[in-house]
């Protein structure tokens, strides 16, 4: 309705502006006549058809305002502001990161007001209830017995999913498939340290320990999203696989989720490349 009304007052304005296409208010109210001048039509034929003119053009002319109007408002509502909203939350994260650095938040309070940020924004993105953790591997006796361990969530999800059976359970990173794929692509010196599965029940070689932890046999998530927390390479001459200190997993119990558009890899990968100084002293591998 704003957007109506702004664009038939922008028309109303140009109609009275001394200086618009028609050079003076005066000409403005002589088009009705032309067709009497020029093209020897009586004055009331040309007065109508004037008008008739004079119509269709400030009709076309408030069409075009609405649609540019409207154009701005569609993308400034469900497109700029979205990754608007990325930008400051990746600002955020890093002013939150900062706080525990200079001993204003302890770190428990720093991760899981992180989690929350995260959680809201990727709710707003997908428009799905999403779950948010931060997990870290634990140093093993035998490189196969690498497992992860989840540091924190958050506050939505915890009581649900922090359950004492998950946290019986051991998470060995070859048994589960986001992280052995992560992985592999780090050592490989690949740059895309994102997972993403949009429908992990369908998946024919899908696995994770997450599955024994639920009596209902059921995964809680239906989509997921996992990032490597590294420190973000510059250059491909960078090594990303020693640098990779635990993963961000964001999940939704819906399928098609999450895309694989570059700027929601972007966005994860900037957030994990914040998270990085703040969890390298948790991390024991």
């Amino acid at each position: 309705m704003n957007t109506l009304f702004r664009s038939l007052i922008e028309a109303l304005k140009l109609l009275f502006q001394t200086k618009f296409l028609f050079g003076s208010i005066t000409s403005v109210f002589a088009i009705p006549f032309i067709g009497h001048i020029y093209f020897e039509l009586d004055k009331s034929c040309s007065i109508k058809l004037g008008l008739v003119c004079l119509g269709f053009y400030y009709l076309a002319l408030i069409v075009y305002r609405l649609w540019e109007n409207g154009k701005t408002w569609f993308t400034n509502h469900f497109f700029d502001s979205v990754w608007g909203d990325g930008l400051l939350l990746i600002r955020q994260v890093r002013e939150t990161v900062r706080n525990y650095e200079d001993g204003v938040l302890e770190r428990d309070a720093s991760l899981q007001q992180i989690c929350n940020d995260v959680k809201r924004y990727f709710d707003k993105l997908t428009g799905k209830k999403c779950a948010v953790s931060i997990k870290l591997p634990q140093k093993p006796a035998e490189l196969e017995d690498l497992e992860v361990v989840n540091v924190m969530r958050d506050d939505a999800s915890r009581k649900a999913r922090d359950t004492d059976a998950y946290k019986e359970q051991k998470h060995f990173v070859f048994q589960n498939t986001a992280y052995m794929t992560i992985i592999t692509r780090l050592s490989k010196g690949k740059t895309n340290a994102t997972y993403i599965n949009n429908d992990v029940s369908i998946e024919a070689n899908y696995e994770t320990t997450s599955l024994p932890a639920y009596s209902n046999g059921e995964l809680p998530y239906r989509s997921e999203m996992v990032t490597a927390i590294r420190k973000f390479p510059l250059n491909k001459r960078m090594s990303s696989a020693a640098e990779l200190m635990g993963f961000l997993c964001i999940d939704s119990p819906e399928t098609e989720s999450f895309s694989k558009d570059r700027y929601y890899i972007c966005i994860a990968d900037l957030i994990s490349d914040a998270l990085f100084s703040i969890v390298k002293p948790l991390n024991h591998y």
